[in-house]
């Protein structure tokens, strides 16, 4: 058996190549989740997706892909690279990759499709709006196109 939430680096020296069940990247599974579920599910939850965002918002890395070195002061010049590292893989791990900042923008991506669904749902109830299922009424479109507009 395997040491519950190890990060592959700790399994890697006690096992070998065998990972076993490391811990999952936190963004992918809240990314999975906001696609799976109702954005109703969300909703006791969203001081923690908000959580969730701070996390990604403090954690992003940059990392130099130096074009030039200064020998005399060490410094080095080049593109950015800015993205979000798992520390599943090691501990001084902290330069971005692309799966986890892959997962990171999927999972804002589905955080911000479910908040608007559930503002979506606020306004209509606040305004006793009706949802038509989105399926869309050729009638109630062609009254919108004929409602008279005013001097």
């Amino acid at each position: 058996t395997w040491d519950q939430g190890q990060p592959i680096y700790k399994s890697f020296r006690t096992t070998g190549r065998d990972i076993g069940n490391a811990y999952v990247f936190v963004a992918d599974t809240v990314g999975s989740l906001l696609d799976a579920l109702p954005a109703e599910d969300f909703r006791p939850h969203l001081a923690e997706l908000d959580g969730l965002l701070r996390w990604i918002e403090e954690h992003r890395s940059v990392e130099i892909i130096s074009d030039y070195c200064d020998p005399e002061t060490g410094q080095c010049y080049g593109k950015p690279l800015r993205g979000w590292a798992s520390p599943h893989m090691t501990v001084q791990s902290s330069v971005p990759v692309a799966w986890s900042t892959a997962q990171v923008l999927t999972a804002v991506m589905r955080m911000r499709r479910v908040v608007q669904r559930l503002l979506h749902i606020d306004v209509l109830e606040e305004f006793g709006g009706k949802t038509n299922g989105g399926v869309p009424k050729p009638a109630s479109w062609d009254r919108l196109l004929d409602t008279d507009l005013g001097d």
